[in-house]
């Protein structure tokens, strides 16, 4: 694969930091979105951030016609809401959701994959079904295991003690039982159950793709109408500036 020169990466991040999605950028340089998202994470790119509207906008604080000229505080920031919610989350998912892409087409195009990937691991599992030899294969596992309780926590000393030299003795055997009870069913129930599961993951697959499909035709549509916009603009100017000069 040829190697990228350092200037298209350029160009990706200025886009992206001009708003671009990730996907727009891929259209437009002709690379693949995965690429377009390992620069973003690679050399940490960030987009810019818009805090609330435009100076002079109705809505700002203290704008005219606004009916809120004085905001009520954010809730969030003593913790009531967002701070209990993100202290439940691990380091993980914290950055999990900074990875989270904001462009609905981003987001689509994310659900699509993971389908794909859910619809291969289905198809594996029939699969490997289909190829079993036996009619009846294990379909669920449950271990039980025998366990004492104590009302003092010096009883449970003494049982442990007692149970050390019956070991030394040779009277039982170290460890601890257990069992376990495999529950066996007709392969083919199984792949009846797993077929059901793929077909409802490929209805949300091409739900997602026709979505996508729609929105990519409604961003054409209107990046064309401004592109015609453009164009009569520039017609109209020519026509005035004969019409000035003739």
């Amino acid at each position: 694969m040829a190697k990228i020169p350092p200037e298209v990466i350029k160009k990706a991040e200025r886009m992206f930091r001009r708003g671009k999605s990730q996907a727009e950028i891929a259209r437009s340089l002709n690379v693949s979105y995965k690429t377009v998202r390992a620069w973003r994470k690679k050399y940490d790119w960030q987009g810019e951030v818009k805090k609330g509207p435009p100076k002079g906008n109705r809505n700002a604080a203290g704008a005219p016609g606004n009916p809120h000229p004085n905001p009520p505080p954010d809730r969030t920031v003593h913790g009531a809401y967002s701070k209990v919610y993100l202290d439940a989350l691990s380091d993980e998912e914290k950055d999990l959701l900074l990875e989270i892409p904001m462009d609905e087409e981003d987001m689509l195009i994310e659900q699509i994959q993971v389908f794909y990937i859910r619809e291969r691991r289905i198809l594996k599992a029939i699969r490997k079904y289909m190829e079993a030899k036996e009619p009846l294969v294990p379909s669920d596992v449950i271990r039980t295991e025998e366990r004492r309780s104590f009302n003092d926590p010096k009883d449970e000393v003494k049982y442990e003690n007692m149970m050390a030299k019956k070991v030394e003795a040779g009277v039982m055997l170290p460890g601890k039982p257990y069992s376990i009870q495999t529950r066996m069913t007709n392969k083919d129930t199984i792949i009846i159950r797993l077929e059901t599961e793929l077909s409802t993951v490929q209805r949300s697959k091409t739900r997602s793709i026709e979505a996508l499909a729609r929105l990519r035709a409604e961003k054409a549509r209107v990046e064309g109408e401004k592109a015609g916009d453009s164009a009569v603009d520039e017609w109209l100017a020519s026509v005035l500036e004969v019409d000035a000069n003739g």
